[in-house]
């Protein structure tokens, strides 16, 4: 899996998706494997689709998506609404309170796909916006 992670990553990446990481991508991908809660989506043996989050804060129950993508030959074919319903549902088991992630201020894309399933804006930066996503009420 982890080669197959990367090999996403490193085929699918342009200027408006990237990863913001201070590492290699094998680095950053090691770390979610280490640390992160990942879910793929394979069909005929290949990696169409990766969501990775962190859902490690016990304490304020906040989960952060550090990844979603889709394979660009796959896109609009319903593989990140899975994937992106499968780790809701997964929070949602485990009491998360919320789901926030990050996005370019220029990923109008990202942003639209975010926006139709709840995510609101919660704080804007210079270059991105935070995007948060109530999953359970205290």
């Amino acid at each position: 899996m982890r080669e197959d992670i990367i090999t996403l990553i490193e085929n699918n990446i342009g200027n408006e998706e990237e990863i913001r990481v201070s590492s290699t991508i094998p680095d950053y991908v090691d770390k979610l494997m280490e640390k992160a809660q990942i879910i793929t989506y394979y069909s005929r043996g290949s990696l169409k689709g990766v969501i990775a989050y962190y859902a490690n804060n016990l304490e304020t129950k906040q989960a952060y998506l550090s990844l979603i993508l889709i394979d660009k030959r796959f896109q609009s074919m319903g593989i990140g609404r899975l994937l992106f319903e499968a780790a809701k549902f997964d929070l949602s088991r485990n009491n998360f309170l919320t789901f926030d992630l990050e996005v370019l201020n220029t990923n109008s894309r990202a942003q639209d796909f975010y926006r139709k399933y709840n995510f609101k804006l919660f704080e804007e930066k210079e270059k991105s916006v935070i995007m948060r996503l109530l999953i359970n009420k205290n």
